[in-house]
């Protein structure tokens, strides 16, 4: 009787290793592996819009320059010049150059208004009067356009893409004055020539 139990727990083993060997067979038989593999690279970029060519000043009748203006990426600055008679003009002309890599356009011009003041001895007529007759002008001017003709003022919404460069002409000019009495009797200082020009990306 004993020799029956044990062996019918023998053949309870012996079905249930065959059971799970089965079971594991058809689990392995039915199991897939699934792979992604790959590989990504970020470019470079850079943001960078500059400066570059500044000319020597351009006369016309009896302008002088005082003091040459400076060249840095982001500025041109600290010029003087005088214009003794009325006719007379002084020119800078340079490139805008978008050396990044993103498009741009010009989203803020900012241009001020010349501002004049008597020295001592003169009046403040002697300033009103000059003023009348300044003309301060940012224009596009020379080989790179841009899209532009020559002599377009510059102004907010242009455009400068990547790699492309805008030349431009940056005039102060004391004008005919029609009436004689308008000429100063003392010298006048003329101030507040900034412009800033602030690009963005397109």
């Amino acid at each position: 009787m004993k020799k029956e139990r044990n062996m019918t727990l023998l053949m309870v083993i012996i079905v249930l290793l065959v059971v799970v060997t089965g079971v594991s067979l058809v689990y392995a038989a039915y199991s897939q592996q699934l792979n992604i593999v790959g590989t990504a690279t970020v470019k470079g970029n850079r943001w960078e819009i500059k400066f570059t060519d500044l000319s020597e000043e351009i006369i016309t009748g009896s302008a002088k320059e005082i003091t040459a203006p400076s060249l840095q990426a982001t500025k041109i600055g600290d010029y003087k010049v005088e214009l003794s008679k009325p006719n007379s003009s002084i020119s800078y002309t340079f490139n805008v150059e978008n050396t990044g890599t993103f498009d741009a356009t010009l989203a803020t011009l900012t241009k001020n208004e010349p501002t004049c003041k008597e020295t001592d001895g003169g009046t403040s007529t002697d300033a009103t009067n000059v003023c009348k007759y300044l003309e301060y002008k940012l224009v596009y001017s020379g080989d790179n356009l841009n899209g532009h003709s020559e002599g377009d003022e510059v102004k907010q919404s242009d455009t400068l893409d990547a790699g492309q460069k805008a030349s431009m002409k940056l005039t102060l000019t004391y004008k005919d004055v029609s009436n004689s009495e308008d000429l100063p009797k003392n010298d006048v200082e003329i101030s507040n020539l900034d412009i800033t020009l602030v690009y963005q990306q397109k």
